[in-house]
């Protein structure tokens, strides 16, 4: 997670700048180690665990909008 989270914060800030609501995943990730969250290591797209997890935590955000 180290490896990206300088372009992961520079996309945050920016979103939150132009008044767009986003999550900021560096967080409940970056204790983690990155064979831990990606496909495998050919593909380092996340893995399903990690997209269950994302949506949780969207299902969270969304809900405080009600």
């Amino acid at each position: 997670m180290n490896g990206s989270k300088e372009i992961t914060n520079r996309i945050y800030n920016y979103l939150k700048e132009k008044g767009i609501i986003a999550l900021d995943l560096s967080k409940p990730f970056e204790e983690r180690k990155p064979e831990e969250l990606i496909v495998n290591s050919m593909n380092a797209h996340p893995n399903k665990a990690v997209h269950a997890e994302v949506s949780q935590l969207l299902y969270r955000e969304l809900a405080l909008w009600n």
